[in-house]
């Protein structure tokens, strides 16, 4: 069975804010697929998976009102007629999509593993595509501070495989803006892959952590206290 996997770098082809630096010699972590009656959904995980050293600043929350307008999605980017919802359906469906229509712009049928839960799904109305860092959580990590263009790639990249992923609508619900301090995937298992790539999408678009995520991450890693060096840059 083939692993259903966010850690890929591509896709084919505040109050206290603590800014993440990358540093030489990243620790490499590597997560095995986790058995399933359907299907696995781990798969290694090189890049991503350690926070090195930070910084602190403080930012009030005022300073960067949140408004979801300010990040157009879903674009059709190629101009192939298929948004960004439509493409991450089709790149994730491990079976190939139908479409509504001879025209192949919307998704109406196909295969899909939810990572969140465990669960297979067959109808994509029943799915929503999620933004793993939420883009209420991007902007008052730093994202706020984005030009107009910066904040739409960012809400439709497709070069992550792991930054948008078609979950079930429940979970993604529960989850709305919430970082791992808050909020983990009903399915445990995927815990670790979740923080990995909380991790790589933040240090990719140099977001910051406050202390609550950064914790709640050095637990989900099970490396408390040895992850994380504290500094003044």
């Amino acid at each position: 069975m083939q692993c259903f996997s966010l850690t890929s770098p591509q896709r084919n082809s505040p109050g206290k804010i603590l800014l993440i630096f990358s540093v030489l010699g990243v620790l490499s972590i590597f997560s095995s697929c986790g058995n399933m009656e359907e299907s696995e959904i781990m798969d290694s995980m090189g890049d991503g998976s350690t926070i090195n050293s930070v910084s602190s600043t403080e930012i009030p929350l005022s300073a960067m009102p949140y408004d979801r307008g300010l990040y157009k999605h879903w674009i059709d980017a190629d101009g192939d007629c298929q948004n960004t919802r439509h493409e991450v359906l089709i790149e994730e469906s491990q079976v190939d999509v139908e479409f509504k229509t001879d025209e192949q712009c919307i998704v109406s049928a196909g295969r899909w593993l939810d990572p969140y839960t465990g669960e297979i799904f067959t109808d994509p109305q029943e799915l929503d595509v999620d933004h793993v860092v939420p883009l209420r959580e991007a902007h008052i990590s730093g994202a706020y501070l984005w030009d107009s263009k910066k904040k739409e790639r960012y809400a439709n990249d497709l070069d992550d495989a792991g930054h948008l992923v078609a979950v079930s609508l429940s979970a993604n619900r529960s989850k709305g803006a919430k970082d791992p301090a808050d909020w983990l995937p009903p399915y445990t298992s995927f815990h670790e892959e979740y923080a990995r790539v909380w991790i790589r999408i933040k240090q990719r678009w140099e977001l910051t952590f406050d202390d609550a995520e950064i914790a709640a991450l050095e637990k989900i890693l099970g490396m408390e206290g040895s992850v994380l060096i504290g500094s003044n840059l």
